[in-house]
This record gives structure tokens, sequence and C-alpha cells, in this order.
């Protein structure tokens, strides 16, 4: 629904709906050379009032406009039926946390097949929005992708456990966020009992360590770790040994992926990581891919290489210094 510069006429409204029953997706992307389409709130509430989305779009099995803060979020509601197994929307700046929670609430019943949710934030420069999301009301849940400009609340996170099919989350980490705070002593971890794929997209490594400490998966096999702000060596090396929390099975992980995405003009000050900050990775057996991107410079002496072939010996590892110069190991 690109934005139109007139009013369709009546045979390009009955076009619409004799083609609509056709729609199993209504997808927006966004990129450097992809058209990123606005949907004309005023067009579609005409559409609407001629034909209702459940019976306009009885096939639609996925809407993403997760990447598209121009769609009107009062209509979202519209699109929820029992065939929807994808769902992906952007909360725009201003809306209440009770539209997000009602919206979430209405899942159930609206949409009892979704299996797969994202949500993101405006991304306007206002600070980090914390999301509330009462996640145990979907337990379908096989994917579970909380993207830009948002974070969950830490008891959602919690709320997670619940969540049995969950084999794919993606979690932004982010400063304000009672999510990152360390957890007071006695506090149980997070055991995500089906969780596979695991992305973490953080201000800084800190974060992601903090929550690997107290989160448990024992089906874990992959592992991708973004963040921005530049780690001193030993914070480096506190976050690769806290992967034994959260994969205490060492027979589970096989690809990992750590990259600071920070601004380039530090990305190439010295911050010397010796081999043994890497050494962790040698419990994991079946460890095939390691990618780690602009972290600092790596001093990888020859017993390094040596024990890596004999722990790993099926391991594809990268070491990348910044997105301009590579220094590569293809073991």
């Amino acid at each position: 629904m690109q934005r139109l510069s007139r009013e369709p006429f009546p045979e390009e409204w009955e076009r619409v709906r004799l083609n609509a029953s056709r729609i199993r997706s209504l997808v927006t992307t966004t990129g450097r050379y992809t058209f990123t389409p606005r949907v004309d709130g005023r067009i579609l509430q005409q559409l609407f009032a001629l034909f209702p989305p459940t019976s306009l779009f009885p096939n639609l099995h996925a809407f993403d406009f997760s990447q598209d803060s121009n769609f009107d979020f009062s209509l979202l509601r519209q699109f929820l039926s029992p065939e929807l197994a994808f769902l992906g929307f952007c909360i725009p700046s201003g809306t209440l946390a009770h539209d997000v929670e009602k919206l979430v609430d209405a899942l159930p019943e609206a949409a009892p097949g979704l299996q797969q949710l994202a949500i993101s934030v405006d991304r306007d420069g206002s600070p980090i929005r914390q999301v509330h999301l009462p996640l145990t009301k979907i337990p379908k849940l096989n994917t579970l992708l909380v993207l830009e400009n948002s974070c969950l609340a830490k008891h959602n996170i919690a709320d997670i456990e619940h969540l049995h099919f969950l084999e794919t989350l993606a979690l932004t980490l982010q400063r304000g966020s009672d999510a990152v705070d360390d957890s007071p002593s006695g506090d149980m971890p997070f055991q995500f009992s089906s969780l596979k794929c695991l992305a973490l997209n953080a201000d800084c490594l800190q974060h992601c360590t903090t929550f690997l400490r107290r989160f448990g998966g024992p089906k874990l096999s992959s592992i991708t770790i973004e963040y921005e702000k530049r780690a001193l060596p030993e914070e480096v090396a506190e976050f690769f040994l806290s992967l034994h929390t959260s994969c205490p099975d060492f027979a589970s992980l096989e690809t990992i992926s750590v990259r600071r995405y920070g601004d380039l003009w530090d990305l190439d000050l010295p911050n010397p990581l010796p081999s043994r900050v890497f050494r962790p990775l040698f419990k994991y057996r079946r460890l095939t891919t390691a990618k780690v991107s602009g972290i600092g410079q790596y001093c990888l002496d020859d017993d390094f290489l040596e024990d890596l072939t004999v722990a790993c010996p099926d391991i594809h590892i990268t070491f990348t210094t910044t997105k301009y110069q590579e220094e590569l190991a293809n073991l």
C-alpha cells in the first residue's frame, strides 16, 4: 500500500478484493537498495470499511512491518487471524504501554496459530524503550525477536522460560533496562530448555556477559553477539568464560559470532587479546564456526592454534581486526 495520489476507483477496489485472498504475506523490507513502502493509514481505513481484513486476507500467514514505523498501529489488531503464524510490528513513538499490552493480550484468541513474533520501536532519537509483554499468553512461540530500540523488562525475560517451544531468541540489552542489572545473590538463572539460537545486541559487551551469567540453555547451538562500545581485554576474557554458564552441555554449541560495530575511529586502538582469552572455546567439541570481528588485536601463539585443531578438528575460525583489515585463520 504505497501513498496514492488520488482516491481509488470502484473497479480498482474490486480488483483488490478479487486478489487479496491470494496474499499470504504482507512484508516491508529495508536496506540500501530496497524500497520501503509507506503504508497509508487513510487508504487502509477506506479499504477496511469496504472489506474487513479477516475476510479480505483470509489466507494471510505472515504480517511483518517491524521495520516500518509508518504503519498505523491502531489498525494492527484487524490483521490478526487464526491463519497468522508470523507477526512483526514497530511501535511508533508515543504509543502507550497499555495499547501494546492490549494487542498482545488479544493474540491467543485472535491469532492462536502464532509462532513467530518480532517487535521493534521507532528510532526517533528517544531513549531505548522497555517493553512489557505478557508472553505466557502466547505459549506456542518458537521465535521471539525484540529488535531495534526496544528491550524486554526483566520479569518478561523470566516469562520466556515458560515458552516450551521457543527455539530462536533475539534480545536488545541496553543501559536503562532492568534486564541488564546484576541479579541479587541467590537468584535462580533463566532456564530456556528448548532454545537453539540466541542473539544479543547490546551497547556494551558487559551487558551480554551479565545476561549469560544467569542464562541456561542446554540445547543452545548458536550464539550471536553484537555490541557497540569498546571492551577491555579483561572484559572480553570474562565474556568467553561466561559461556560456560549458558552452555553447560559442551557438546551443544556449534557456531558463535562476536562482533563490535562501534565508531570506526577507535577500532584500531591497541587492545591486545592473548590466546588464553579464547581458550574457553576448546570446551566445545562440536564447534564448527567461530567469527570474531573488531573486538581487538589478536595475539595468537602457535600452541593455541595447534591445540585448537585438536580440540575442534572441524572448526572454521575467522578473526577480523576491522571491517577493512582482516587476519584470517581457516583451520
